[in-house]
């Protein structure tokens, strides 16, 4: 029966040791003559993110370059449109408590595509966009001659967190791990 209680508790301390929070950092760019502004909600995760780790974002652009609208405005949001998804490599997006950044390196597979169907790009940052720069790209629809274009390098944020990413709660494993030494000391005391 101790056994089972054991195992019970270090499975329990595991989940609780290992489970993150949603963490929504917000998007307030200048790209060329347009802007965007809107969150990207992620898994929580610390460090490197691939697109999977991004779990919903929405965008709001403006510029004078935007395909024929009513009031210069387009907005996309992942949760309401059919056929979005975002397309990133592991290696270029970092994420820390406070930001996220984007690693700008000339590599084929460093990217990171915010798209509204597969000939829809929105927002893109990174290598082989539409060319062969390494930039930002703001492109709403699919008017690749007057895209938005900011050439990049180095590593630079492109957007901030609301509040501080909770990390992982601890504190349950590390009880867990003082009781289990106390209970080996108590069994090893009995038997001598």
């Amino acid at each position: 029966m101790k056994k089972y209680i054991s195992a019970a508790a270090i499975v329990l301390s595991i989940l609780a040791g290992s489970s993150a929070h949603a963490a929504t950092y917000k998007v307030d760019r200048q790209i060329g003559t347009g802007s965007i502004t809107g969150f990207i909600e992620t898994n929580g995760k610390v460090g490197r993110l691939g697109g999977d780790d991004i779990l919903d974002w929405e965008f709001s652009f403006a510029s004078p370059n935007l395909s024929p609208t009513s009031d210069g405005k387009i907005t996309f949001a992942e949760s309401t449109r059919r056929g979005t998804q975002v397309i990133g490599s592991a290696s270029s997006v970092i994420a820390t408590e406070t930001e996220l950044s984007f690693e700008f390196v000339d590599s084929w597979y460093s990217f990171l595509i915010f798209q509204n169907s597969a000939s829809a790009e929105v927002w893109c940052i990174g290598k082989g966009c539409y060319d062969q720069d390494i930039a930002e790209y703001l492109n709403p629809g699919i008017n690749y001659t007057r895209a938005e274009k900011v050439l990049k390098s180095g590593t630079e944020v492109f957007a901030t967190a609301n509040a501080v990413v909770p990390l992982p709660a601890g504190a349950p494993l590390l009880l867990t791990g003082i009781a289990g030494f106390a209970w080996l000391r108590r069994r090893k005391a009995k038997k001598a």
